[in-house]
Order: C-alpha cells, then structure tokens, then sequence
C-alpha cells in the first residue's frame, strides 16, 4: 500500500487493523524525502502491510503511546502489538530486513505489550 499521513485522529483505526502496520517517524531534516521515498518503495513491494508517515506535528502523540525518544524511528505493529522498533537513519536494505524479520516471526513469541498501554515507569 502507498505510504500515507495518520494523524492521532486514526490511531485506533490502525493498532486495530487486521493488516501490519509500520509506522514510520521522522522530522523534516534533508534525509525526509530519502526516508520517504524509501518507505514508498517498501509500500510497493510489501502490499499487505499498512505503512503510515506520522506528521512531526503528531509525534508527541505517538510519544505517549509508544515512549520513543527520538527520530527516524519505524515501529511495526501486528494486532495493535508492536513487533519491533528500528533506530536512526538506515538503508533500504536494513528496512527492509526489518520488515521481513517482522512479518515472518510468529506474534506469539513477541513479548511486546499492547500499543495503547504504558509502560511501567511511564
């Protein structure tokens, strides 16, 4: 699916979906359309995953839900669970062994907590 903006208006709708869903932060610095172009370039190749660009005005949001400190941060999610988070500024090819590490591991053997739940210390 082609790479789209979720505002914390659709946040329930995607940690409910059925599909994947990886969500992609980063702020408007030069490598913006590099890191876009690269998760439109994933969306082409992984069609059954969900991939949302959250705007920068929408990242204290996703800060509360998800208790990330900093970007270009990915963090996928299966069942509203997430999966796993990938750091700083990477190459197509480690986002993409991420994504494919992420969609081949059963969910069963995640120990992730929901997305709408806070952690312990926060």
């Amino acid at each position: 699916m082609i790479s789209e903006n979720i505002d914390r208006n659709i946040y329930e709708e995607v940690i409910r979906s059925a599909r994947p869903v990886l969500l992609c932060f980063f702020t408007s610095t030069i490598f913006h359309s590099e890191l876009v172009g690269l998760v439109q370039e994933l969306s082409r190749q992984y069609e059954s995953i969900r991939f949302c660009v959250v705007p920068e005005e929408d990242h204290e949001f996703f800060f509360e839900k998800f208790h990330f400190g900093g970007t270009p941060i990915f963090i996928f999610l299966a069942h509203g669970i997430e999966k796993g988070r990938l750091l700083g500024s990477v190459s197509a090819d480690r986002l993409r062994a991420f994504v494919e590490r992420n969609i081949r591991e059963p969910h069963e053997k995640q120990s992730s907590r929901p997305a709408s739940v806070k952690s312990p210390d926060g």
